[in-house]
């Protein structure tokens, strides 16, 4: 869990003002290695939240590029989906998943499904 600066800011402020470990862990409900950890890190750099915000996972399908293949190929298996990215077929169906694609349907089930939720295949109908 994140604490934002002025939580931690207070925290620190509590305890330097003569709290035992007992009483800042009652009230602000934190641990004396977290604490520790925050003055560390207030000694060395001056702030006391982390200067490198957290990082994006990096993905192996572009959900762009997915949507591409889908739509220029709505009729593949996921098997032929997964090799140009180089991913295992799970990770495809779960990509599409997140996507809202979802298993291939009847025909006109398929239209009012993509007039409900708004994605078009660019193949004449």
């Amino acid at each position: 869990m994140a604490y934002d600066r002025k939580f931690r800011e207070r925290a620190i402020a509590f305890k330097e003002s003569g709290a035992t470990f007992v009483q800042l862990k009652a009230t602000f409900g934190i641990d004396r290695k977290t604490f520790l950890a925050w003055t560390k890190l207030r000694d060395e750099t001056g702030e006391v939240t982390p200067i490198r915000p957290p990082q994006e996972r990096r993905r192996k399908i572009d959900k762009e590029k997915l949507r591409q293949a889908v739509l220029e190929k709505p009729d593949a298996y996921l098997e032929e989906l997964a090799k140009p990215f180089k991913c295992s077929v799970p990770a495809v169906f779960y990509a599409l998943k997140k996507m809202g694609i979802t298993l291939k349907k009847r025909r006109s089930h398929m239209l009012k499904y993509q007039k409900k939720s708004g994605f078009t295949s660019t193949r004449a109908a």
